[in-house]
């Protein structure tokens, strides 16, 4: 007596020429009928009374923020209002009658201190992204993209400057007339900015922003931040632009490397230009 075959299967009857080797005509040839969940398309299983695929996606939504990412975001903008705090600090130094030399200083030593402890801090998001290897082509992207950013800055500034007299500023005469020569000029202006705020922004700030905002977001969000933190509204444009290049470099590279790469020569370009030709 033929037992009665499972519900999940079909019986297709043999015939003539279909029939695979060794089968006599009228073997019955079993055939999986395989049938999928209509919300997901997951392959529905014989002991399933209800999609376990949809029912672990409905658990995934619902599962809340990790403790972690709230404070992240928190630490992040501590870090940011920080650096704001000192920056401040050092325009009302500026106004209130400051050697730029000084206060440049001042300011490079208390943004490197502020830098450094949150970077020790937020370790485990900062080495990885400074160890990690990328491909060698991203060097001259960097490059290309500092020299691209210098031009804008020169642009704009430029331009502000025949347009309504906007005072330019002589970093590089402020440090070398208060006698300090070109070594610290290019530490303070070109080393510092590139390494701690590159760790700063795109090592701390931009990873911390990632859970809460889509990679796009946290780029923009960091860009912000890091063009309002140098409280020089008439570079907001070239330094926006600027943020938005080092958290995409950060971004696709996965390294911090090329971003720093990138924000060396473009402040470097600046002195140059600014000594020579300004």
């Amino acid at each position: 007596m033929t037992e009665p075959l499972p519900a999940n299967l079909r019986v297709a009857e043999d015939c003539a020429s279909d029939s695979p080797p060794g089968a006599g005509v009228g073997t019955p040839i079993v055939v999986p009928s395989r049938k999928f969940c209509s919300a997901c398309g997951a392959v529905w299983q014989p002991t399933w009374t209800d999609c376990v695929a949809c029912a672990r996606r409905a658990e995934m939504r619902a599962i809340p923020l990790r403790h972690e990412e709230p404070s992240a975001v928190g630490a992040c903008l501590w870090l940011y209002f920080s650096l704001l705090a000192a920056s401040a600090v050092g325009l009302i130094a500026g106004f209130a009658g400051t050697p730029g030399a000084n206060l440049m200083i001042g300011l490079a030593f208390a943004h490197t201190a502020l830098l450094a402890g949150w970077a020790v801090w937020a370790r485990r998001k900062v080495v990885p992204a400074l160890i990690k290897p990328f491909s060698p082509l991203w060097i001259p992207a960097a490059l290309g993209a500092a020299v691209l950013t210098f031009l804008l800055a020169e642009g704009l500034i430029g331009g502000m400057h025949r347009a309504v007299g906007l005072r330019e500023l002589h970093i590089t005469d402020d440090l070398l007339n208060a006698g300090y020569g070109w070594p610290v000029v290019v530490l303070i202006t070109c080393v510092q900015p590139a390494i701690f705020e590159e760790l700063g922004f795109r090592g701390v700030i931009l990873p911390s922003l990632q859970p809460m905002l889509a990679v796009r977001e946290a780029v923009i969000v960091s860009a912000l931040l890091f063009m309002t933190l140098h409280l020089t509204v008439a570079s907001f444009p070239h330094l926006f632009v600027m943020g938005l290049a080092f958290g995409w470099l950060r971004v696709r590279t996965g390294s911090l490397v090329p971003g720093m790469l990138m924000h060396f020569t473009h402040n470097f370009l600046c002195i140059l230009a600014e000594h020579h030709w300004g």
